[in-house]
């Protein structure tokens, strides 16, 4: 009940989701990894550390020149990377990836997920959860 209480997620839903059987939004995904402190990635099944990097509230950091980048401008242009190169990567309609990281539009679960995987980085960096671009170790 607490959980639910915490992230809106129904009872039916979350015994779904337990059992691997219901896909996860991307701000339940979020709300869960707060709730439980632990990191996205682990929830998605791409590490098994539970422990989360250090929640700060710093950014950009200091490897960013411009501060007005979102989080995947900014790794797109570090990786060297155009919004062409990356939307057709990923399969993504052009309109609704430049509105993704462009903030006027939230990614899904499967997109932070393939974003995490494509920019070697974390989910929970994606999400703002933390300041760490680092990715967490992979799944064996």
């Amino acid at each position: 009940m607490q959980v639910q209480l915490a992230t809106g997620i129904d009872q039916s839903d979350y015994s779904k989701l337990e059992n691997n059987i219901n896909i996860i939004s991307f701000t339940q995904c979020k709300e869960l990894a707060l709730l439980f402190r632990t990191s996205m990635d682990f929830l998605a099944q791409l590490t098994n550390e539970e422990k989360p990097h250090l929640r700060k509230n710093k950014w950009p950091n200091s490897a960013s020149s411009d501060e007005n980048l979102t989080r995947l401008q900014y790794l797109r242009n570090k990786h060297n990377m155009t919004q062409k190169q990356v939307y057709e990567i990923l399969e993504i309609n052009q309109s609704n990836y430049s509105k993704i990281e462009r903030g006027f539009r939230n990614m899904t679960y499967q997109q932070c997920k393939q974003f995490a995987m494509l920019y070697h980085t974390s989910m929970d960096y994606l999400a703002e959860l933390t300041d760490d671009e680092n990715a967490y170790l992979k799944n064996d």
